[in-house]
């Protein structure tokens, strides 16, 4: 999330900080540290950053201690100090509260959603940035609107409301555009591409995060290209372009540690993980997700913890490691529902059923089945939904396949897509050996297979036993 303070005018003659050989004023010093901060140099800007805030403490000037104050924690926050971030951020909502000055409190109070989104802290964070955004609309501060709604479109993203997420998003896009800020327009970029990827729009997404990295290598902006780059990489890897997507995410690992970044570092480790994964090179990518583990606990990130311990659980299954994996899973799934992120724990109680149906444990993985059927109705992720519905009818299948197959059969006469229609073709002659089915499920592969090209299709017909050729 990208946090800018509107520099207060006439400051220049308030205060002026020792630095070397000679005395700079305060305003100087914070756009400085800006500078910094975009040119990657982090270090230095922290630096600034915490003279700010020291001499500020001395000034007698509310504005000078709350603008210091939101420009560390928010530095603070791009480096993974999400617990120093909190406390700085609620140290100027204190001292605006104080002030008595409702424009200053607003400006506090977004900074602060700001470290609560972080924290997964939603519900206070939406009141915080509701709050602010109500104080910033009737002032008719456009540059103020325009950080309490990405703030707010964050929150919302998180929680799963991505169409609202969008409209908070595509105002700010607006505003920042007319405004002429390029780094607020990048950003509303990249969230709103975010959102699409959440909402299964692959190509609008790319679209999205092509606009953030032209933007930000226009402006130089060091951690805008990093993101850039992670982004793609992931579309790459969703469309299997492996090489691409690892080549992407070096990239914006590079970016990151040189900035000190340990988020970006985390996630990106993360993807590299995933990418391993996909290879089937597992031992690979568990050392990697076992040093994201690390770095989301050094961090205070929940929500990175519970989803890395599920990838742990992921990946100790595939190494044949059942028990273990189911432990991760427990753990993982659990930290993921504490915090409502059910758009994420609904694809981890697929894997988790999948896990306890071939260990024979059928109660506990209809069990499975069942609640990330019911969160991904609550996230809106109905291809998830759609999988475990097949999963749960499989499940059942052992002790009643006559109910199992009118689960699938129910399923057909709901969908239209022909991708899935033809799992479903192919589980219903998976349980009744029907050559209807079978047949019916290689044409829709077949048609798949010519419109797609994607070699997974010919994988599922030559499990059909038909090849891929009429």
């Amino acid at each position: 999330m990208v946090h800018e303070v509107l520099p207060l005018a006439g400051r220049e003659a308030v205060l002026w900080i020792g630095a070397g050989a000679g005395y700079y004023p305060l305003p100087l010093v914070l756009r400085r540290a800006e500078v910094n901060e975009l040119a990657g140099d982090w270090a230095a800007a922290e630096r600034d950053l915490r003279a700010a805030v020291s001499h500020a403490d001395g000034s007698g000037s509310a504005a000078e201690r709350i603008d210091s104050r939101q420009r560390l924690s928010s530095l603070l926050q791009g480096r993974g100090d999400n617990r120093e971030a909190l406390a700085q951020a609620e140290a100027a909502v204190a001292l605006a509260q104080d002030a008595g000055d409702g424009l200053l409190a607003a400006e506090a109070r977004t900074a602060l959603s700001a470290v609560l989104a972080r924290l997964s802290e939603h519900e206070r964070g939406l009141a915080e940035c509701r709050r602010a955004l109500a104080v910033f609309r009737e002032r008719g501060d456009r540059r103020g609107i325009s950080r309490a709604l990405n703030n707010l479109g964050v929150i919302l993203s998180n929680v799963g409301e991505y169409a609202q997420a969008i409209e908070c998003y595509r105002e700010r896009l607006a505003i920042d555009t007319a405004l002429g800020d390029r780094r607020g327009v990048s950003t509303a970029c990249n969230n709103i591409g975010a959102c699409l990827l959440y909402l299964g729009d692959r190509a609008a997404a790319r679209e999205h995060f092509q606009r953030k990295l032209m933007e930000d290598r226009a402006i130089g902006h060091k951690m805008g290209l990093a993101v850039a780059l992670c982004n793609l990489g992931h579309l790459d890897q969703l469309d299997g372009r492996l090489d691409d997507a690892e080549r992407c995410f070096e990239q914006a690992l590079e970016i990151y540690r040189g900035l000190g970044e340990r988020r970006g570092t985390c996630v990106v480790i993360n993807n590299l993980g995933n990418v391993h994964d996909a290879r089937g090179e597992y031992r690979e990518s568990l050392d990697c997700y076992q040093r994201s583990l690390v770095l989301a606990s050094e961090m205070g990130d929940p929500k990175g913890e519970a989803l890395y311990r599920c990838n742990i659980g992921l990946c100790r299954k595939q190494l044949g490691e059942a028990e273990e994996a189911l432990r991760w899973y427990d753990e993982g799934i659990a930290g993921l529902v504490a915090l409502e992120q059910y758009y994420d724990a609904c694809y981890h109680l697929y894997d988790r059923a999948e896990l306890l149906r071939q260990l024979g444990r059928t109660g506990q993985a209809r069990a499975s089945a069942e609640e990330g059927i019911r969160y991904a109705e609550r996230s809106g992720r109905d291809e998830v939904r759609f999988d475990l519905q097949v999963q749960l009818a499989g499940i059942g299948s052992g002790d009643d396949p006559a109910a199992a197959a009118a689960q699938l059969r129910a399923l057909l006469d709901e969908h239209d897509q022909p991708s899935r229609r033809a799992v479903l073709h192919h589980e219903l002659y998976e349980l009744t050996r029907d050559d209807g089915h079978r047949a019916a499920a290689a044409d829709l592969y077949r048609g798949l297979l010519a419109a797609t090209g994607d070699p997974k299709y010919g994988r599922e017909l030559d499990r059909l036993g038909t090849g891929g050729a009429p």
